[in-house]
């Protein structure tokens, strides 16, 4: 199904959940593809253009650079995967998402949940919602704890608006339930 994810990465605490959720979606692969799991991209994003904030510099550029790899690094060996990484600076954390998406070819982004919810469950942030506006791809969000429950995964949540994009996803849900017998839920903002 997912053949190639983008990993968001924030933070470590969010970006395990992410991490843990988008094993959990490529590994299905190796049943249905009859090969190993999805290839995985690690992504950070910082304020990096010039052209809207006037602290950034080429010296601004490289120790962000250098701190989103460091991190990046740490959440890979935490997690132990193979991953590539990529960090890009950009206007804001849903475009430079989307273009990593692009650039990698991604079929699936995964980002965290704002730490600003219960745990377990699925809080928009502002980055998150970026990240759902105009996407490349399909987008999944971890709930928040996630990975330090235990991956377990009771329900697939999903938005609906009637479009051809929403069907799709509602499909794609309903196959991910049938196969982890869990629950699907569909939402609708008025």
């Amino acid at each position: 199904m997912f053949r190639n994810v983008a990993v968001a990465v924030a933070d470590r605490e969010t970006g395990a959940d992410a991490i843990e959720l988008a094993k959990r979606l490529g590994a299905g692969n190796a049943q249905r593809l009859g090969a190993g799991n999805a290839q995985l991209t690690l992504a950070h994003v910082y304020a990096g253009d010039e052209r809207l904030w006037r602290g950034s510099s080429a010296d601004y550029d490289a120790v962000q650079r250098a701190r989103g790899a460091e991190l990046l690094d740490a959440v890979r060996q935490a997690a132990e995967i193979e991953a590539e990484t990529q960090v890009v600076g950009a206007a804001s954390v849903g475009s430079g998402l989307h273009q990593i998406a692009e650039s990698t070819g991604a079929d699936l982004l995964v980002v965290g949940s704002s730490r600003r919810g219960l745990i377990g469950r699925v809080l928009l942030g502002d980055d998150t919602r970026e990240a759902l506006n105009g996407a490349p791809c399909a987008v999944a969000i971890a709930p928040q704890a996630y990975a330090a429950r235990g991956a377990h995964i009771s329900e697939i949540g999903v938005g609906y608006n009637g479009s051809a994009e929403s069907k799709h996803a509602l499909d794609v849900a309903r196959t991910l339930a049938a196969e982890w017998a869990v629950k699907v839920s569909a939402f609708e903002t008025v």
